[in-house]
């Protein structure tokens, strides 16, 4: 197990990883669907990512192939609007995707592999 800031490629450095799981920060921040209870009780740091939300997934889509093994894999929640979005991201950089749904029957999460 390895705490880096994903942002910052130097924390990756010569890592190597099986799988990847995050919960990364995808929410934009003028988000009319985002509820107050939700707003009041996460730090912003936690919520809120550049780029309509996608800030986290451009970064991995871009920079992980190097940094999982032959057969690792990468595993991100997502908001339930982003699907088509984040998988395109993911697809453009030659990265094979799966979605996965909840119950209400949203793509709630992101599974991608080399």
């Amino acid at each position: 197990v390895k705490e880096c800031d994903v942002l910052q490629k130097s924390s990756w450095s010569n890592h190597v990883f099986d799988c990847v799981v995050v919960n990364p920060p995808y929410i934009a921040v003028d988000d009319p669907d985002l509820c107050a209870d939700v707003q009041s009780s996460e730090p912003g740091i936690a919520l809120y990512a550049e780029n309509n939300g996608l800030e986290f997934y451009q970064n991995f889509a871009s920079n992980l192939k190097n940094h999982l093994s032959k057969n690792g894999k990468f595993f991100a929640e997502m908001g339930w609007k982003q699907s088509s979005l984040v998988a395109q991201i993911f697809e453009s950089k030659g990265w094979e995707v799966v979605l996965h749904f909840d119950y209400s029957g949203h793509a709630r999460f992101i599974e991608a592999k080399k």
